[in-house]
């Protein structure tokens, strides 16, 4: 994901990315969710990441309406 701009390669390897965040979630038995996850870790993702830690668990998550990743 670093090496690339291209949106729909960065939203193809997103989706690989997530996937391996459930495969981790059901090998280490824990409930399959999607809040757990900390989307705006992956490189080229422009969502602010301050907001995000500080509504992990507790509120909607802030998504950047132009984030090449998430949009």
């Amino acid at each position: 994901m670093k090496l690339t701009k291209d949106e729909s390669e960065l939203k193809t390897f997103f989706s690989i990315w997530e996937k391996n965040q459930f495969d981790l979630q059901k090998a280490w038995k824990f409930p399959l969710n999607k809040e757990y996850h900390m989307f705006w870790t992956v490189p080229q993702c422009s969502c602010d990441k301050n907001i995000n830690r500080s509504r992990y668990l507790k509120k909607l998550p802030f998504v950047d309406i132009n984030c090449p990743v998430h949009k």
